[in-house]
C-alpha cells in the first residue's frame, strides 16, 4: 500500500495558497526589497508578487517576473520593458542602500544595469506588498505599536505609496505592517512590526 506523503500533502496546499508550485512550497520565496541606484529602482518580492519600480522608466515592469527560494537563498528571474533577461540572487551577505550609510544583512547580485550588486530588506514571511489608500495627501498613515488607535506610533506611511502588511494577520480593523526604520544617516536598517488601520490599506496586493 501507498504510504501518505505529509510533508508532500502540506507543500501541495502551501502552494496552492501561494500560488508557487511545489517545488517552491518547500521554501517559500521571502518577503524582501532590494534598491538599486544609477538609476535608482526597487525591486520586491513576496509569496505571490515579484515587482519592478523604475524612476527612470515609470512604466516598466519585469514580465514573466520568477523567484524561487531556498533556506539560505532566493532566484529571481523575468524580462525588463527594453527585452532583456534580468536574474538576480539573493543572499546574506552584506549590503548598502544606494550611496547612504545605512547597511543591510541581505544584498542581491544580478545584471540590473550598473547595479552588480545591491542591498535587500527582508521582511517576515507571508508579507505582501499594498497600497496606502484613503488617506489625505496632507496627513500620514501611522503604524502602531499594537491594534488600537491610542497605541504608540512607530512610524509613517505616505499617501499613495508603499505599505507592507500580512493579510492573514487581523484584529479587528487592523492588520499587521513593518517597515523598514532608517537610524540617523546611517547605521543597519531595522525592520519594525506594528499595525495599521485596514481601511487605509488597498484591498488588492500590488501588481
Amino acid at each position: 500500500m501507498r504510504k501518505f506523503n505529509l510533508v508532500g500533502a502540506f507543500c501541495l496546499l502551501l502552494g496552492s495558497l501561494l500560488g508557487v508550485s511545489p517545488a517552491q512550497a518547500k521554501f517559500a520565496r521571502w518577503t524582501v526589497t532590494c534598491t538599486f541606484t544609477e538609476p535608482w529602482a526597487s525591486l520586491s518580492v513576496s509569496p505571490t508578487q515579484v515587482l519592478l519600480s523604475d524612476w527612470t522608466d515609470p512604466d516598466s515592469t519585469l514580465k514573466n517576473g520568477r523567484a524561487t527560494a531556498t533556506a539560505s537563498s532566493m532566484t529571481i528571474s523575468g524580462t525588463l520593458s527594453n527585452g532583456e533577461p534580468f536574474r538576480g540572487i539573493v543572499k546574506r551577505q552584506p549590503g548598502g542602500l544606494g550611496e547612504s550609510g545605512w547597511t543591510t544583512d541581505w544584498s542581491i547580485e544580478s545584471n540590473f544595469h550598473n547595479n552588480r550588486t545591491a542591498g535587500c530588506i527582508r521582511y517576515s514571511q507571508g508579507m505582501t506588498f499594498h497600497t496606502v489608500v484613503n488617506v489625505d495627501r496632507a496627513d500620514l498613515l501611522m503604524v502602531r505599536a499594537s491594534p488600537n488607535a491610542q497605541a504608540k506610533i512607530l512610524g509613517s506611511v505616505e499617501p499613495d505609496s508603499e505599505v507592507i502588511v500580512d493579510p492573514a494577520k487581523r484584529s479587528g480593523s487592523w492588520i499587521r505592517a513593518e517597515f523598514a526604520d532608517l537610524p540617523g544617516d546611517s547605521g543597519p536598517v531595522i525592520v519594525l512590526k506594528g499595525w495599521v488601520n485596514r481601511r487605509f490599506v488597498s484591498t488588492k496586493p500590488n501588481r
